[in-house]
């Protein structure tokens, strides 16, 4: 990961490529608990715990969905009565969260690790298709250099751990991850030895469908950012400025929704081949499937 650039507020979006993975998993649920700042979640029968009977949980059930048809039926407005809608589905969908325990580990980490760890048992169990991973620790307006580098190494760390997740799940091939900040640090000191708001960042992405191994875009020695040909994506001074634009473009091209995206929130921008999603759809991976992007962001202020 060459290059990574200094910045104000990590998320990380991971995307699960084709259809959603089919688990063998066990009926069953757990009571978790905190040991050593560790999540623990134990395999319980769901019978064992004796709470309520079934006949109690059944009635909890009714009352809920009763409880749903109430608010949708009381609802006059259409987008809110098919949100209401969506939500009844949601909560009356066979798939259970229980079965996201039976693909967690039986010690849940903390921060960027745990995230991790959630999002990809999500996955190998059905219930999500995609999950956004955050990262704090970077608005360092004083002290950049030892706060920032710290951060760095834990969302390194928290993105190695990641994979490993990826890969003990068997979704390398299916899994695309995309690393991301609002904005960047300029590249002088302030009176604090802190860093400030700078409107120019990087972004990076691996996993399945990526050409990886590649840098597109660069900047010059006062971290402005230079200009790039549409078409070889490579530097020229007459081509132009990647923005968050092309970015959201791009990603639309990659997962194939620019159609039915387009007609509800057109982007105005280039088609530009970030991503590789020629790439995908030959389904080349590898583990040199890594790229970055520099492009000018949008500055939000400190609140």
């Amino acid at each position: 990961m060459p290059g990574l650039r200094s910045y104000s507020r990590l998320l990380i979006g991971l995307l699960l490529l084709g259809a959603c993975v089919s688990g063998s998993a066990q009926t069953g649920s757990s009571i978790p608990s905190y040991e050593d700042g560790l999540l623990t979640v134990p395999r319980v029968d769901v019978e064992g715990l004796g709470f309520f009977s079934s006949a109690s949980y059944a009635a909890i059930q009714q009352a809920r969905e009763q409880r749903l048809i109430r608010l949708r039926m009381a609802e006059s407005l259409p987008k809110r009565r098919s949100q209401m809608e969506q939500l009844q589905t949601v909560r009356n969908t066979e798939v259970e969260l229980q079965t996201l325990l039976n693909y967690l580990p039986d010690e849940v980490s903390t921060g960027l690790q745990g995230q991790a760890e959630v999002a990809l048992a999500a996955f190998a169990s059905g219930l999500a298709v995609s999950a956004n991973l955050n990262a704090g620790g970077f608005d360092t307006h004083g002290d950049h250099d030892t706060d920032h580098s710290d951060s760095l190494t834990q969302l390194l760390q928290g993105i190695d751990h990641l994979w490993d997740q990826i890969e003990a799940q068997g979704l390398q091939d299916k899994v695309t991850v995309v690393v991301g900040s609002d904005f960047g640090r300029t590249p002088f000191y302030n009176e604090g030895n802190g860093k400030d708001h700078w409107n120019i960042t990087s972004i990076m992405a691996m996993g399945a469908g990526i050409t990886g191994n590649r840098v597109i875009g660069a900047t010059d020695e006062n971290f402005e950012v230079l200009a790039l040909n549409p078409s070889s994506l490579q530097l020229d001074d007459s081509g132009i400025l990647i923005t968050p634009h092309h970015i959201h473009r791009s990603l639309r091209d990659f997962l194939g929704v620019t159609d039915e995206l387009d007609n509800l929130f057109p982007i105005g921008a280039e088609k530009l081949d970030l991503f590789g999603k020629d790439c995908y759809l030959a389904g080349k991976t590898g583990s040199d499937s890594t790229s970055r992007v520099t492009f000018p962001s949008i500055d939000i202020p400190d609140r």
